[in-house]
């Protein structure tokens, strides 16, 4: 299974998913067609599923993230969920800049939406 890779931009995060179950969302999240973004994602979570690792660390690194894309990011995480079932051991890791609290907001808020643990991980001010 190859990996996905997706060079961030001033609208789309950086994306980084391995077959070996590390996987990345790193910058601004306002993707123009959100649904055209989200689906390649959901794609290779769907080829991944077939054989996963036995750990998914699953981080998201936002700078900034508008409602569809928490909507979407909602989705890519049940999504997941259903997929791997008991098959992986699934960890979401949110860091965000400690004083960001709109960042750390809308990760409690998917934490409580698919009611799985996060790691919430504060960082200082790049």
């Amino acid at each position: 299974m190859d990996d996905l890779i997706l060079k961030g931009t001033s609208v789309t995060p950086l994306v980084r998913l391995t077959a070996s179950g590390e996987m990345t969302f790193e910058g601004r999240c306002i993707p123009e067609n959100p649904q055209e973004f989200f689906d390649q994602i959901l794609k290779w979570f769907d080829e991944y599923a077939l054989s996963p690792a036995s750990k998914t660390v699953l981080t998201f690194r936002f700078e900034y993230l508008n409602s569809a894309s928490v909507k979407n990011v909602l989705h890519l995480l049940k999504t997941l969920l259903q997929l791997l079932g008991n098959s992986s051991d699934l960890v979401v890791r949110w860091v965000f800049e400690e004083d960001d609290e709109i960042i750390q907001e809308a990760g409690e808020s998917l934490q409580m939406l698919v009611k799985i643990p996060f790691e919430f991980i504060p960082v200082p001010e790049a």
